[in-house]
């Protein structure tokens, strides 16, 4: 549970299941009367998270931001999350439909390389 200018914290439970094939172990994160469950497996590449072209400014930080990246720092991969009220009602859910399994080709890895002309750019300070 996340204290006062503590951490939050991503903690396995005991439950564990197969979700399309995959083991999968629940865990948790409980932050101000909200849980969410994250079915996750270490047999999938490490999750990324959609990132904003804009980071958000102020607040604490809440739980919808930043599940993925405690995922990510335990090489994890959700196939089903739910964030939940105390009360029972869904805020939020990310669930995997299906996964297929392929091999990258020497022609899919270029496809995937950095443009030699790329340039990044940093959004500006406010």
């Amino acid at each position: 549970m996340m204290q006062p200018g503590g951490e939050m914290q991503l903690r396995a439970t005991d439950a564990s299941t197969n979700l399309l094939g995959y083991p999968c172990t629940r865990y948790e994160i409980k932050q101000w009367g909200q849980t969410m469950q994250i079915w996750a497996t270490d047999q999938l590449p490490p999750f990324q998270m959609y990132e904003a072209n804009q980071p958000l400014r102020g607040g604490p930080p809440v739980i919808e931001l930043r599940w993925g990246d405690l995922l990510a720092e335990k090489k994890l991969f959700p196939l089903l999350a739910s964030l939940r009220l105390n009360n029972g009602f869904e805020r939020y859910r990310f669930e995997v439909q299906s996964v297929t399994p392929a091999i990258f080709t020497n022609r899919m890895d270029k496809d995937f390389q950095v443009p030699p002309d790329y340039i990044e750019l940093q959004p500006r300070p406010f």
